[in-house]
């Protein structure tokens, strides 16, 4: 963690144009969020109007995702709800603007879930996830095992690790203590055996 924030102190030097690149947005708020430091996830935010993060390599691409956590992170519920609740809408347009794009569906499914709207999240997920299961893709695994944890599911969580796990920086066994995506099945024995495997 000092290395991780040693060199985020250095990228605060930076000229505001590459500070306030997609990625380094990103990762800056994602640091944050590991830190469980709610005010330097909102600093990285303002840094951007963008609300949703098209470089595939990031794992929060709805900015307000980020933003929610930071507020659970420090007992906000009713923030952490507008935060939810504005990356729906995000990702409700992005669906409307590309209504086959698979990923969004699974972002809005996995916001959906965070919001406890679980028969419409599970009817998202339902038409996208037998055919993720079976094509065995990184980034398909980490999101459904993403989507599971937001729904608090951790057996299925812990089904899809093997795939994600230690693949990124972002799935490192190392990282899944720290991050607080992972708070509603971090104690839970399927969750915490995947881990062990």
């Amino acid at each position: 963690m000092p290395a991780m924030r040693a060199t985020l102190d250095q990228v605060d030097s930076l000229p505001l144009a590459e500070r306030s690149e997609d990625r380094a947005v990103c990762v800056s708020m994602w640091a944050g969020l590991l830190e469980r430091r709610p005010e330097r996830v909102a600093a990285a935010a303002k840094l951007t109007a963008r609300t949703y993060f098209d470089d595939g390599a990031m794992p929060l691409r709805p900015k307000a995702w980020s933003l929610a956590l930071a507020h659970r992170i420090a007992g906000k519920e009713n923030l952490a709800r507008r935060e939810w609740q504005a990356a729906e809408a995000v990702m409700r347009q992005r669906l409307k603007d590309e209504p086959a794009n698979e990923t969004y569906q699974v972002e809005l499914a996995i916001t959906l879930a965070w919001l406890e709207q679980r028969e419409e999240a599970a009817r998202l997920i339902g038409a996208v996830e037998p055919g993720w299961r079976e094509e065995v893709k990184r980034s398909r695994q980490e999101l459904l095992a993403r989507y599971h944890a937001a729904a608090g599911d951790a057996a299925k969580v812990a089904a899809y690790l093997p795939a994600a796990i230690d693949r990124t920086v972002f799935m490192s066994r190392k990282v899944f203590p720290l991050d607080p995506w992972w708070d509603k099945v971090r104690d839970a024995p399927e969750f915490v055996a995947a881990l062990k495997e």
